[in-house]
C-alpha cells in the first residue's frame, strides 16, 4: 500500500529524509491539545492557489501555499481522515521513536469556517 500525504509537513519542512529544524513543532506529552487542520481547494484547475494551514492549542504552527490540489472543480473535500502516523523506517525522526505510540480523538468538528480552540 503506497499511500503517504504530508511527509513533508514539517514546518518550515525539510527535504526528504532530512531531519526537521529548530521551529519544528514537537507536541508536548500527556496533556490533551487542541490541533485544528485547514484545507482551501485551488480556485481553477491551472492555478496553484491552494492552501493547508494547521494550529496547536490556538497559534499557527504551519501554512503551505501554492498547492494545486486538484485538476477538476468538480472534486471537493469529502471526509476526514484521523489516524496516529509513526514507525515509518524511512522516517528523519526514527531517532526520537520509543517503544511505544498512542494517541486519542476526542471532540472531532468539522466546519466550513475557523472556529478556534474549545473553551473550557
Amino acid at each position: 500500500m503506497d499511500k503517504c500525504w504530508g511527509n513533508g509537513f514539517f514546518p518550515p519542512g525539510p527535504g526528504k529524509g532530512t531531519a526537521a529544524g529548530a521551529a519544528r513543532v514537537i507536541p508536548p506529552l500527556n496533556r490533551w491539545q487542541c490541533w485544528e487542520f485547514m484545507i482551501q481547494a485551488n480556485t481553477a484547475p491551472d492555478k496553484a492557489d491552494g492552501k493547508q494551514a494547521m494550529w496547536v492549542d490556538g497559534e499557527l504552527v504551519g501554512e503551505f501555499t501554492g498547492i494545486r490540489w486538484r485538476s477538476d472543480l468538480d472534486l471537493k473535500v469529502n471526509c476526514i481522515w484521523l489516524e496516529h502516523y509513526g514507525y515509518d523506517e524511512g522516517a528523519p525522526t526514527k531517532q526520537y521513536w520509543k517503544a511505544s505510540q498512542s494517541v486519542w480523538f476526542d471532540d472531532v468538528v468539522v466546519v466550513s469556517r475557523y472556529i478556534g480552540p474549545i473553551k473550557r
